[in-house]
């Protein structure tokens, strides 16, 4: 987490460190997903019908 929490707190330099870490974890949790939802449908792990299917 600190990869994100770290240049929050350069952006935001007021916000205490537990703060940064509630906001960090959500983007990295969304990173993940795209990244993993990525590597599926690139590699064939999903089925074909979610192929290329926009939320």
């Amino acid at each position: 987490m600190d990869v994100i929490a770290e240049p929050l707190g350069e952006l935001q330099p007021g916000m205490p460190a537990q703060d940064r870490a509630i906001r960090a974890r959500p983007s990295v949790s969304a990173v993940h997903s795209v990244v993993s939802i990525s590597l599926e449908a690139l590699l064939g792990l999903l089925p074909s019908g979610l192929r290329g299917r926009s939320p």
